[in-house]
């Protein structure tokens, strides 16, 4: 980092995750909100949230490579400078077109992750370097749950407006900070735009697959347990719990893929980035596998919920440092923005398959889906962490960066 500020460096490159993994998910329960204030449809005023994942998981491999091209704090700085402007232009539209428009230029934050991979990757001494990515990683994942409960208690205390109003007040200080404690790197004389993808090497379509697959599962908690929360108790098995409870239960576990993090890289730099890969794939199956046995009581979801995120806490943090022990430098950008490319459509896919399961287990004469479809809805996301565990085995173990 910068002469004797790699401390604070560190600090703003996590700041920046922060901003774009709470925008990711805080919009969601202020979705029926905008829609009662723009006077349209819930489906329409999803596309808050579609409208940002779709030009995150379609930018952020453009961005990535660009990165390696031109160079990581430069296309740090822009694409932060379209993050903000992106929340500027939601906070002030006064037309759900305008709303969608600001949250599609705030999508392109989805490449600040693997912009500062690249950054790390050049700038941080090799031993430290597995900690601070799963740091990274970890801010990343927690984010998403945070973002869900401030989102919450945003709606609750006021206007919605203030989620986005909070993106540009943390998207404006992230890109001030960035230009005067991350140092400039030089751009990559590894290629063109035009080049073969990342998607080249066994390793990579290894962690991709599990990217895919750990973004599965993460989205099939994200939309199964908050259901099952304030789900009313006549069901049976409901809890008849607010909507800011369906988010608090996810509080613990974000908490503790944050902790795992750190815990993680360490576990890496000790034995071999693979080890907590295949581990944590292991743990995640446990934890849905159990959540679909038992979620009598809240605290059975809550206990089962961490063991589920803890996994994949453990997974999405360790991923990046086994790419970047695989990838030449000059790579390293594209490499790890396909890699998140894979754990957006991932949970994109889970969400809506845990959606389909769930509906298809809601009877004619209930409005509420059976307990069935929450079983299957979880049973299925296990069954994707075992599937990650077999391809994780298959990750070689040498290093070709």
């Amino acid at each position: 980092m910068a002469p004797g500020r790699p401390r604070q460096a560190t600090v703003v490159l996590l700041f920046g995750v922060l901003a774009f993994a709470l925008s990711q998910t805080a919009v969601i329960p202020a979705i029926g909100s905008i829609a009662h204030d723009r006077q349209v449809t819930i489906d329409q005023a999803t596309w808050v949230l579609t409208a940002y994942l779709i030009s995150a998981a379609v930018l952020t491999p453009v961005l990535g490579r660009l990165s390696d091209l031109f160079g990581s704090r430069r296309l740090l700085i822009v694409t932060l400078a379209l993050f903000t402007a992106g929340a500027a232009t939601a906070a002030a539209s006064s037309s759900i077109a305008g709303l969608v428009v600001g949250r599609g230029l705030q999508g392109v934050g989805g490449a600040i992750l693997p912009i500062c991979y690249s950054i790390v990757r050049g700038t941080i001494a090799e031993a430290r370097r597995p900690v601070t990515i799963a740091l990274l990683t970890g801010t990343m994942s927690a984010g998403g749950g945070i973002g869900l409960v401030l989102g919450g208690l945003i709606v609750d205390a006021g206007s919605y407006r203030w989620i986005f109003l909070l993106a540009v007040v943390m998207g404006a200080v992230t890109l001030a900070m960035v230009r005067v404690v991350v140092p400039a790197l030089p751009a990559s004389r590894g290629g063109r735009a035009g080049a073969a993808p990342a998607l080249v090497t066994r390793t990579a379509l290894a962690t991709s697959v599990i990217a895919l697959l750990s973004g599965y599962g993460l989205f099939t908690i994200f939309v199964v347990v908050p259901q099952l929360v304030t789900l009313p108790r006549g069901t049976g098995f409901g809890f008849g719990q607010p909507a800011l409870a369906g988010a608090l239960i996810l509080l613990p576990g974000t908490i503790a893929m944050l902790a795992v993090a750190p815990i993680t890289g360490r576990i890496a730099q000790r034995f071999a980035p693979k080890a907590p890969v295949v581990a944590g794939c292991a743990i995640a199956a446990t934890g849905q596998l159990g959540l679909a046995a038992r979620h009598d009581g809240l605290a059975e979801v809550a206990v089962w919920t961490v063991v589920g995120f803890v996994g994949l806490g453990q997974v999405l943090a360790a991923l990046p440092n086994v790419i970047l022990d695989s990838v030449p430098p000059h790579r390293v950008g594209e490499a790890t923005a396909v890699n998140g490319f894979m754990r957006l459509v991932g949970g994109a896919v889970g969400s809506q398959a845990a959606a389909v399961l769930l509906a298809a287990a809601t009877s004619n004469t209930s409005a509420w889906p059976g307990e069935a479809g929450f079983v299957r809805a979880l049973l299925a996301g296990s069954a994707v962490c075992l599937v990650a565990v077999i391809v994780a085995g298959l990750i070689p173990r040498e290093r070709t960066g």
